[in-house]
């Protein structure tokens, strides 16, 4: 369920950060490994405390590249009957 409520709130947490001017990225994160023990560790979470997830945020700069790909028509992907 937490993971759940968690996904909702980091959901709309990112548009709330857009809205706001300030990009956002929501992070893969591993967990059950010696990965979530270092960050416990380094931000002082405790044991009862959930990391639901991991989100980079910061200002968008003055221009960027935007990558684009070569899409497959979908009649190449899809077989509709």
């Amino acid at each position: 369920q937490w993971f759940i409520n968690g996904g909702i709130f980091t959901s709309f947490f990112i548009l709330a950060l857009h809205h706001l001017g300030i990009g956002s990225v929501v992070l893969q994160y591993t967990m059950f490994n010696d990965t979530e023990a270092r960050l416990r560790k380094a931000l002082e979470i405790k044991d009862k405390d959930e990391i639901i997830a991991v989100i980079g945020y910061g200002k968008y700069p003055d221009k960027a590249k935007c990558i684009c790909a070569q899409r497959r028509p979908n009649e190449e992907i899809a077989i509709l009957r």
